[in-house]
Order: structure tokens, then sequence, then C-alpha cells
């Protein structure tokens, strides 16, 4: 029986040691498969990393990016515990919610590793920081416990700062974070109030952004294919709406209660997206807590948070293709998402690398992996993934073929299919 423990120690390494391919993928997959490796197991080498990167990679702060987002299974008839429910549009989804938090860097902006995953099916939540969360809880109930664990297990000097897209705009998480002295840095809504102390009125959000002036041009970007200035502004203000509270009885019907709550002092930073013909193409309403950091900087930070999309896409669609899994239990599925989160760092290592011989190495891969990229882009996580798992098929088949034997092979493709290789 395999050692678990000095497999998980060695992060893993133990199963690449192996002299035979099918020796290693044998190993491989009684380890994964079995039940005595635990989720911790799996996780405990990510975090260990992380937690080097942190150091290497930031200045004062780590930002903590969190998002959800749905796996679709929709084709597979097989799957246990599958979610079935419709999105806003009325169409069918099925499949497992994946909750993850990615920790990334306030110099470049570059992701650095997967801090906490949960998967959520119909019957549980499979979780890297509580293996008995409550199924009941809402996102934000979660978080909350989320962010305490990060709070005592993510050991490090450098501040943390939660960020959250407009779904995070609840008072009552407001309150708990400020309650745990927690930074945080969250999307605003448009139609919800916040008091202004200057005029002493209550304004929606998004009115209160267009009253004030565009403020401080400070990053020119690609929106859409376009290209647009970013313009920021902000206005001290403070948070006093009520915190509501929402219930789904046995039935399925929701109903809601309000609690009077203590006023937040935060701070409302307005980002203005402006094109080259001076019109405002979109406008991003943030809010913060945090009052040692210029305005332009929180709005670099929020435009920092498309990195968690990008790791999402990397799963699901550009490299590691989630949704065409095959296993039918939900822990199988969990635990090669802890596998692949291990390769995602990787990429992101060599990605985040800019010395002179790993600049060459990247492009090196992107080569190898054959992938078209945009103008002016020399790489892509996609491309430099694509390209390691070709570079790590050649090292591993140079360790059994000499150079004139793949010559000999080669010569023998020439003369079998007619052409010239």
């Amino acid at each position: 029986m395999m050692n678990i423990k000095q497999t998980t120690a060695s992060g893993l390494g133990g199963l690449i040691d192996n002299n035979k391919s099918f020796a290693q993928v044998q190993g491989a997959w009684r380890f994964y498969k079995n039940e005595r490796v635990k989720i911790e197991d799996l996780n405990r080498p990510i975090l260990e990393i992380g937690k080097d990167e942190i150091e290497k990679n930031c200045d004062k702060y780590v930002l903590m990016m969190t998002d959800w987002s749905h796996i679709h299974y929709l084709k597979h008839k097989t799957k246990k515990e599958l979610i079935k429910k419709s999105n806003g549009n009325g169409k069918k989804q099925k499949g497992y919610e994946l909750q993850t938090t990615i920790a990334v860097s306030d110099k470049t902006g570059e992701p650095l590793f997967p801090v906490v995953q949960n998967l959520k099916t119909s019957e549980n939540v499979l979780s890297t920081y509580n293996h008995d969360l409550d199924i009941s809880l809402d996102h934000f109930e979660e978080f909350e416990k989320r962010a305490e664990w990060i709070k005592e297990n993510i050991q490090t000097e450098h501040k943390k700062v939660h960020i959250i897209d407009r779904e995070g705009d609840v008072a009552g998480l407001y309150r708990h974070l400020d309650k745990q002295n927690e930074k945080f840095l969250i999307r605003g809504k448009t139609v919800v109030n916040i008091y202004n102390p200057k005029d002493k009125e209550n304004w929606k959000q998004g009115e209160l952004a267009k009253s004030l002036d565009k403020g401080k041009k400070f990053k020119r970007i690609k929106y859409y294919g376009k290209n647009v200035d970013i313009y920021v502004n902000d206005i001290d203000v403070e948070m006093r709406r009520d915190t509501t509270k929402k219930k789904t009885n046995k039935n399925g019907k929701d109903s809601s209660t309000r609690t009077k709550g203590n006023a937040i002092k935060v701070k409302l930073v307005v980002s203005k997206l402006i094109d080259l013909n001076n019109n405002i193409v979109a406008t991003w309403i943030l809010i913060t807590n945090i009052s040692d950091v210029p305005s332009t900087t929180i709005a670099q930070w929020y435009y920092y948070r498309w990195k968690i999309e990008s790791f999402f896409k990397l799963l699901k669609s550009s490299g590691f293709f989630m949704e065409s899994w095959q296993e039918q239990n939900p822990l199988g599925i969990f635990k090669k998402l802890l596998v692949t989160s291990f390769c995602s760092i990787l990429v992101w290592k060599i990605n985040n690398n800019c010395q002179k011989e790993t600049i060459k190495f990247k492009e090196f891969l992107v080569r190898l992996s054959g992938r078209g990229l945009e103008c002016k882009k020399k790489s892509t996580l996609p491309s430099i993934l694509a390209g390691l798992w070709i570079f790590l098929q050649m090292m591993d088949t140079l360790k059994y073929y000499e150079k004139e034997k793949l010559l000999d092979m080669q010569s023998t493709l020439n003369s079998v299919s007619g052409f010239e290789f």
C-alpha cells in the first residue's frame, strides 16, 4: 500500500519517480481512489506553496478574490447529486456549483494559488477547509465562515483584502467583515442606497456616482476590444442599510426579515471607463473600508478581479475542460479538481516569472502548443498549459529512446506515409 503521508509531504512528487509510465498511472489511480486520501491531504501542498508565493510576490497586501461558478453537466446522465435548476433566462441548468477564493498579487495582479474551493452538490458541500459545511447556508453565510478560516489559517504579515463582485453588495456582509476587522473591496449595485454625510441624504449609489466629476485618469485598457481610459474619483460615505435575511421554506417560497444595524464608514470609489470619443462606456462603483491606499490603487485591484474569471475559464473551457470530466462521483471530481489546481499553480508560476530564461521557455511552450495568440500577446495560460503537457511528454519519451532511435522511427514514418517529415 502506498504511503499517503510520504506522498503528500513530497508534494505528490513520489508518483512520478517510478521508471515505467504504466506504474506511474497505476500508482496515481490507486492514490486518488484510496478512501484514506482525504481532501486535506491533497490540498495541503497547495497551501504550503501558496504561503511561499505570497511572501515572494506581494507587497503589503494579498488580494483574496472570491466568486461562484456553475459547472455544467447538462448532458451527463450518470453523475450523482446534480443540482437541477433554471438560470435567470429560463434555461435549464444541471451540474454543480464551484465556490472559489484565489490569492492574487497586489503588485502585479497575477494569481498565486487557490486558497479555498468548495463543490456544492444537491446533497453535500465538498470543501478544502470544512468537511462539515451545512448545505443550507447561502453564499454569504458560507463566505463568512470561509473568511474566518482564511484569517486563522493563512498566516502572513500581508493584510488580506476580500474582493467580491456585485453579488457581495449585502449590508449584513459589510457589517460582519467590519466587525471582524477584515478589509474588503466590493462592487456596488446602482439601485441600493448609500448615505452621504456631506448633505445628510441617502442616495442611490448609481446616482451618487453620476454626480461626481470623472476625477483622475490613471490607466488605459482594452474593454471589449475598445481603447478606454479609466478615471477615478471617491467620496467618504456611510452604509446604513438594514440587514436583510432571506429564507426559503420547504415549499420553495422565499421570505425575508429586516434588521437595523450600525452605520459603517466606507469609501465609495467610482471608476469611469471613457472611450477616446469621451463617451462613458462603463462605471464601476466600488465600496471599501481601506483608508490607507489611493483610490487609483483600489480601482486597479478591482481590475485584477478578472483573474478569477480567467481561472474558471482555464478550468472549464480553455485548459482542463472540467465540464467534460467523466467521473460519476462528486468526490472523484473534487479530488481531480484539486490535482488540477496544483497544475494551475505551476502554470501561474511559469507565467509570473519574468527572468530571461523563463521568457524564452514560455516562447518555446507556446510554439509547442500550436495555439494562435492575439496580436502583441506572447503567451496565455492555456497556451503555456498545452505546451507544458507536450514538453513533459517529450521529456518522458527521451528517458526511453535515444536520439538515433527517434530518427530511425522518423525514417520509418517517411517510408510508410510517402511524405517527408
